[in-house]
């Protein structure tokens, strides 16, 4: 006969389960931490043998519930291999997955401001989150800057800004306004292909002369 507890998933994993159902059903504030051990199984006072506090929990749900989560940090290594757009592109995709399974927990920590104030804090100290996946891109713009293949002068930070910002607004702006979000693969083509063109050092350096020779005419 096998033991039932054999077959139990690790505690852990139980918590960040029982944390993700139940902030995505009742927000931060219904999900206390005594419902989330109830529903994990265990005594209140175990999750924090595994997790600092809420706060850490919230971002472990996003961190390791979301599969795709790790993959999108592999991105500055993908520098130099394929194209910028071929790298780019699905990159965003998954991105906008992310975003789109997180958002239930993202409005949850909008919904608190001194939390969401604590939550950005923890992430930027951690450079964990969404600040690992904005860190990532911008690691991928300087490595392929460095391979030649976007221009030099470009801000890393700034392009990096634009791919995550935009993504995070497609999923929002659509979620608030009811209406079904464009494909994904739609979407990241038609925003890096715009990005990408505006990238390659060639049309940075014809951009930069035409400024010059409309100024000195």
């Amino acid at each position: 006969m096998i033991d039932a507890t054999e077959t139990k998933p690790p505690l852990r994993r139980r918590i960040l389960e029982a944390a993700d159902r139940l902030i995505r059903e009742h927000g931060l504030a219904g999900a206390t931490t005594r419902e989330i051990a109830r529903a994990a199984g265990c005594a209140e006072g175990s999750i924090y043998v595994h997790f600092e506090d809420k706060i850490d929990l919230v971002i472990a749900v996003i961190v390791e519930r979301e599969p795709s989560f790790a993959d999108l940090l592999e991105l500055p290594v993908k520098a130099g291999a394929d194209t910028v757009e071929a790298n780019l592109v699905p990159w965003v995709e998954e991105l906008l997955k992310l975003l789109s399974d997180n958002q239930p927990i993202f409005l949850a920590l909008l919904g608190d401001r001194a939390v969401f104030e604590r939550f950005k804090a923890r992430v930027r100290e951690r450079e964990t989150g969404p600040v690992a996946v904005f860190l990532a891109a911008t690691a991928y713009v300087r490595a392929e800057q460095e391979l030649g293949r976007i221009d030099g002068g470009v801000q890393p930070e700034i392009v990096a800004t634009i791919l995550v910002g935009a993504s995070r607004d497609q999923v929002f702006a659509r979620a608030f306004a009811a209406k079904e979000s464009a494909p994904p693969r739609a979407f990241a083509e038609e925003l890096v292909g715009t990005l990408v063109s505006g990238l390659a050092p060639s049309r940075i350096g014809e951009q930069e002369t035409a400024n010059v020779e409309e100024e000195l005419s």
